[in-house]
């Protein structure tokens, strides 16, 4: 009941904790029973990141940032699936093929 011409919106799924690169990582891992680093890795990047960002003069990109769907929700917009189903469902067809 809403025109939502020309808005912009932002589609993620932030709040999910399975949702980082780490858990992500470890998860997948699990399902394709692959064992898990004896140490944990070091992230690099996240080292370095905001000095190669600087040096690029990118200053609108904050690898940190969270982001959420709140404008669609407040919409009514209701998702599908939660990420861990997605996730699964994408494994599952992925072992398929």
């Amino acid at each position: 009941d809403r025109s939502i011409n020309r808005e912009v919106f932002i589609i993620s799924d932030d709040e999910s904790p399975l949702n980082n690169y780490r858990g992500l990582e470890e998860y997948l891992m699990r399902r394709f029973a692959i064992k898990d680093y004896r140490l944990p890795p070091l992230s690099f990047l996240s080292l370095f990141l905001p000095l190669f960002l600087r040096l690029a003069k990118v200053s609108n990109l904050n690898p940190n940032a969270t982001y959420v769907c709140k404008k669609l929700t407040d919409l009514g917009f209701i998702k599908p699936v939660t990420f861990e189903q997605g996730l699964n469902k994408f494994v599952n067809w992925y072992q398929q093929q």
